[in-house]
């Protein structure tokens, strides 16, 4: 299942992506990869409920309710030597009306050396906000 998530997901970003510039795409590619692969082990803080999980959160993206579309931007950008500070927006769209719901997860991720792509989480936890 993670898999497919991460595979969908990425191949959902990549068309608006190839307007940014191959590095920020292959920098937002990687870092969502990383997040999705950790997704089981990442601590929540922020707006969530007890019983919600990251993969949880992750898969009600890639499977909107009837009468919903769902638009997903990843976005990075690097904030010290070799940390991005990234921003996963999940709107939920209801058709007809254009109302929003939205859950943003912040997350950081951190590359070995400075001049490659990232390769892990910079901590274990994630923040949540929501809207509407």
């Amino acid at each position: 299942m993670k898999k497919v998530l991460l595979v969908t997901m990425a191949m959902m970003m990549a068309g608006p992506a190839f307007a940014k510039g191959l590095a920020k795409q292959d920098l937002e590619r990687k870092s969502l990869e990383i997040l999705i692969a950790n997704a089981g082990s990442v601590q929540m803080v922020g707006d969530v409920h007890s019983y919600e999980t990251l993969s949880s959160i992750l898969a009600s993206a890639m499977t909107p309710q009837k009468g919903f579309t769902t638009k997903i931007t990843n976005n990075c950008t690097v904030s010290r030597d070799a940390v991005n500070e990234c921003g996963l927006l999940i709107e939920s769209i209801m058709d007809g009306s254009g109302f929003a719901g939205e859950t943003h997860i912040a997350y950081e991720t951190v590359s070995s050396t400075k001049s490659e792509l990232p390769d892990k989480m910079l901590i274990q936890r994630v923040q949540v906000s929501r809207g509407h």
